[in-house]
C-alpha cells in the first residue's frame, strides 16, 4: 500500500463501515461495466443546456438518453424518452420535510407518472427509502433501482477504483451527474456524452453585506428562479460561504476522480456542454459529434 492510501486510512475505514450499513449485493446493477455497443447522453440542467439540446437526435438508434433532477418537467423529457433517470437529493423521500418540498416532490411524481409511456429504470441512492418511493411511483413502466452510493471523500487512488468496480462504493458527492456518468459506465456505455453541466454555481453566489447572509440565484437551462438562501432540504439550517466552498471542492475533486477512474476503465467521456468549468473532463463540440 503505497504512502497516500496510509494516509488516507482513516477515511477507508469509515467509508468501508458506511458500505457495511447501506451498501447491498442485490444493488448492483448486472451490466457489471460489460460494453454493450451504444453511447449514452446525459442530460445536465445548467445553462448552456437550451442550446446545446438542440443538437440532439431523438431518433438515433444507437444511442441513449439519462435524465436528472427535474428534467422531466422540460418538454424534451417526451422527446428524448431517456432510457435511465437519476434522483440523488433526499428531499424527494426523507420524511417529515418541509411543506415546500413536499408539494415540490408530489409535483415530480405526478409528472413522470404521467409523462412515461416507454420502459424507464429510476435510479436513487441506497439511502432511499424505497418502500416510501413506491407510494408515488404507480406507473408500471418506471422501475425503481436503488444503487450503492456510498463514496470516499477526497479520495483518488487506484484502491478506489478497485472498490468501484465491485459496485459496493461509488463516487463520493451530492451531485447527480457524477453519479450518472458512474452509473452510465457500469451500465456499459462507451462514449458517454455529457450536457448541461455549467457546474457554476460559484459565479451566482452573494453575500449580504449588512446581515452576512449567503444567497445564490438557481439558474436551469428553462428557468432562473429568484435569489433564495442555500438551506438544507428542512429549511433549518443556513449554509455559510465555509460550507458553499467546502462543498464545491468536494465536487470538483469528484468529477476529477469519475475522469481518472474512466481512463483507468478505459472508457471515454466527453463533456459537450458549450459552457462548463469542469475542466477535469475532455472537451468535444456538441455539433461535431454524428448522433445520427
Amino acid at each position: 500500500m503505497n504512502i497516500n492510501n496510509i494516509k488516507n486510512l482513516p477515511l477507508y475505514f469509515i467509508s468501508i463501515f458506511k458500505s457495511f450499513l447501506y451498501s447491498k449485493l442485490k444493488y448492483r446493477i448486472n451490466a457489471g461495466f460489460k460494453k454493450n455497443g451504444r453511447s449514452i447522453f446525459i442530460i445536465g440542467l445548467g445553462p448552456s443546456l437550451k442550446k446545446d439540446i438542440l443538437f440532439l437526435n431523438p431518433e438515433s438508434p444507437l444511442v441513449d438518453y439519462f435524465g436528472v433532477n427535474n428534467f422531466v418537467n422540460s418538454k424534451y423529457f417526451i422527446d428524448l424518452k431517456p432510457k435511465y433517470y437519476l434522483i440523488i437529493d433526499p428531499v424527494y423521500w426523507r420524511n417529515p420535510s418541509h411543506q415546500e418540498n413536499i408539494s415540490f416532490r408530489k409535483a415530480f411524481f405526478d409528472s413522470i407518472n404521467t409523462k412515461t409511456t416507454w420502459n424507464l429504470t429510476l435510479f436513487f441512492p441506497c439511502t432511499a427509502n424505497l418502500n416510501y418511493l413506491r407510494k408515488f411511483l404507480k406507473n408500471p413502466l418506471i422501475k425503481l433501482k436503488l444503487f450503492n452510493s456510498v463514496g470516499i471523500p477526497t479520495v483518488n487512488s487506484t484502491f478506489y477504483y478497485e472498490l468501484m468496480d465491485t459496485q459496493l462504493f461509488a463516487p463520493n458527492g451530492d451531485n447527480v451527474l457524477i453519479h450518472s456518468i458512474y452509473l452510465s459506465m457500469v451500465l456499459g456505455y462507451d462514449p458517454i456524452y455529457l450536457l448541461g453541466a455549467d457546474a457554476s454555481w460559484h459565479e451566482y453566489l452573494h453575500i449580504n453585506q449588512n446581515s452576512n447572509e449567503l444567497t445564490i440565484k438557481m439558474n436551469h437551462f428553462d428557468k432562473s428562479s429568484n435569489t433564495i438562501r442555500y438551506v438544507d432540504d428542512l429549511k433549518t439550517k443556513r449554509a455559510d460561504i465555509v460550507w458553499m466552498f467546502e462543498f464545491l471542492y468536494k465536487t470538483f475533486n469528484s468529477f476529477k476522480v469519475v475522469s481518472d477512474y474512466a481512463d483507468y476503465k478505459k472508457i471515454k467521456i466527453y463533456n459537450c456542454s458549450s459552457f462548463s468549468w469542469v475542466d477535469s473532463l475532455e472537451r468535444k463540440d456538441i455539433k461535431k459529434i454524428n448522433c445520427e
